[in-house]
C-alpha cells in the first residue's frame, strides 16, 4: 500500500510566527564553574533574547534542536518544551 503524503494547510495559518522579548539576565557563577562570560563568585549581568514559537509536531521540535545544535547555540540556549 502507497503512504499519501499528508500535506499540512498554511493558508489558514500564519507561518515562522515568534514572540520576542529583550530583557537583562544575571546570574553569579559557582566556585567550581568556569564561566564563558564573567568571573568566578561575581555578578553579572547580560542582554538576552527570549523568544518564544509554537512548533507543531515532534518531528518540528527535533529539527529547531538540531538546527540550535548545528550553528552551536545548544549549549548557550535555554529551551523548554510543553506538550
Amino acid at each position: 500500500m502507497k503512504k499519501k503524503k499528508i500535506k499540512r494547510e498554511t493558508s489558514i495559518f500564519s507561518a515562522e510566527c515568534c514572540w520576542q522579548t529583550v530583557g537583562t539576565g544575571q546570574f553569579r557563577s559557582g566556585e567550581n564553574v568556569n564561566p564563558n562570560i564573567g568571573s568566578v563568585g561575581e555578578l553579572e549581568s547580560v542582554e538576552e533574547v527570549r523568544v518564544e514559537t509554537l512548533c507543531v509536531g515532534r518531528d518540528v521540535a527535533e529539527k529547531s534542536c538540531s538546527s540550535l545544535e548545528k550553528v552551536g547555540l545548544l549549549n548557550l540556549t535555554r529551551f523548554e518544551f510543553w506538550c
